[in-house]
């Protein structure tokens, strides 16, 4: 039985803080809120939850209402197949950093866009490169290449995570006909699964590990 309570409280011991916040002190209470919580319970049935047509399972840990609630804290189940599209986050009073990390044997393309649509950055997550840290400004979104991801989420932001989102008109919606993707969708999964291979990229100064 995988003990996902230890796994993120070592994880979190090397935990990438941005700028302006003191990182001793984020990692004691991102361990804290975790801690408060049955991850060897939520984590199983969030998993099982990723069945569903979205194939993805979303909780919020601890949301950032104030400033005294920063960062956002959530757990992620996400399954290759998964699609999130390309959005920037709303948040008039703090730049919106988000700093993901893999709990598991997953392994996660997290893609940041231009304006237009071409790629300006992909962090390349794995457990031997837990974490990468969205940049404001930037459209995000990930890929999952193979089998499924369990990734913790922090959100240095004021945000409501399901108030609107402002999503890239060069991506397709969300849309599903039979409960499957459709094509095009699948489509833009598929390419974006190859412009963001390390191994036939030709443009390596994309990746970054941390």
């Amino acid at each position: 039985m995988i003990d996902y309570q230890s796994d993120i409280e070592n994880l979190l011991k090397n935990l990438p803080v941005p700028k302006n916040f003191n990182q001793k002190k984020i990692i004691s209470e991102v361990q804290n809120v975790y801690s408060e919580h049955d991850l060897n319970k939520i984590i199983p049935e969030l998993i099982e939850d990723s069945l569903d047509k979205r194939l993805r399972a979303f909780k919020v840990i601890r949301s950032p209402d104030d400033k005294d609630s920063i960062p956002g804290i959530y757990l992620n189940i996400t399954r290759q197949g998964t699609y999130v599209r390309p959005h920037l986050h709303n948040s008039p009073n703090l730049p919106v950093y988000e700093t993901f990390g893999i709990v598991n044997e997953g392994k996660v393309r997290i893609i940041q866009f231009f304006e237009e649509g071409s790629i300006h950055e992909v962090g390349y997550i794995s457990q031997n490169n837990p974490f990468f840290t969205t940049k404001p400004d930037y459209y995000h979104s990930f890929v999952i290449p193979k089998g499924i991801a369990v990734l913790i989420e922090l959100n240095y932001s004021i945000f409501n995570p399901n108030s609107p989102k402002t999503f890239a008109q060069f991506a397709p919606e969300e849309k599903y006909e039979n409960n499957v993707l459709n094509i095009p969708t699948q489509d833009y999964i598929q390419d974006l699964i190859t412009k963001t291979n390390p191994k036939k990229t030709t443009n390596q100064n994309l990746f970054k590990t941390t």
